[in-house]
């Protein structure tokens, strides 16, 4: 529960510094930034955190 809740804030975070730089940006980068973000979720939800973490904050 505790790793969960420590995956939340580091999502969180990553995901207002990626969204404050998409919004003024193009249709394009929404697109790749909803892309991460399902990839992200969809990690979550098979207990991969670990890597998905890492894949999420370098934005591979």
């Amino acid at each position: 529960m505790k790793n969960i809740i420590i995956t939340l804030i580091i999502f969180l975070f990553g995901f207002n510094l990626t969204y404050s730089q998409t919004q003024s940006g193009s249709e394009k980068d929404k697109a790749e930034l909803h892309k991460v973000l399902d990839t992200f979720m969809t990690s979550l939800k098979t207990k991969d955190t670990p890597a998905s973490i890492a894949y999420f904050m370098t934005g591979q």
